[in-house]
């Protein structure tokens, strides 16, 4: 597997939290913000049995809930999610909010307050691009445009710049336990 999925990430990330089974596994993803990935057995199972057969994940017991074995992130598995968690959002014409904020979900658990802060310049950075390039292309376009894609496209900076006042709150929070 060279290549993983944000659902795959999302899995190493919960399981480097605490080994669970599959079944709580999903109980996770119905009640809280990862309930942006399909719970269904049908999703989750056949991720898990990926990343084991890849060696990211192994075997650590027999589930409490009786419903199947526990699992926990290997090695290998902690050094792809640090890896990830480390990369820089691409910067350009857009940034996968989502994906940066299920990037952020984890750096608590496996890096460092400075490598935490980082990640917040790195992708205030990228919001700041993305904000730049936007607006650059509405102003250049705008007499093509109708009124419902300018407004689509207001929506959008709308969006980045909310992403750039939580990257400035989120910046905040984190230096004040320096």
């Amino acid at each position: 597997m060279k290549t993983l999925t944000p659902l795959n990430y999302a899995l190493l990330g919960l399981l480097n939290r605490a080994p669970l089974t599959g079944y709580e596994v999903m109980q996770v993803f119905q009640t809280t913000p990862l309930g942006g990935y399909s719970s269904s057995p049908g999703a989750i199972y056949p991720a898990l049995k990926k990343l084991r057969h890849a060696g990211l994940l192994t075997v650590s017991g027999n589930g409490a809930s009786g419903r199947g074995d526990t699992l926990a992130v290997t090695a290998e598995g902690k050094a792809m999610l640090k890896a990830w968690l480390l990369e820089a959002p691409v910067e350009g014409a857009g940034v996968d909010l989502p994906g940066q904020m299920l990037k952020f979900t984890f750096t608590g658990d496996m890096l460092t307050k400075r490598q935490q802060l980082s990640f917040i310049d790195r992708l205030e950075k990228a919001i700041d691009s993305a904000i730049s390039s936007l607006a650059a292309s509405r102003d250049r376009i705008r007499s093509n445009l109708g009124t419902h894609d300018i407004l689509a496209v207001e929506a959008g900076l709308l969006q980045y710049r909310a992403a750039a006042d939580w990257c400035a709150l989120a910046r905040r929070e984190l230096s004040k336990g320096k």
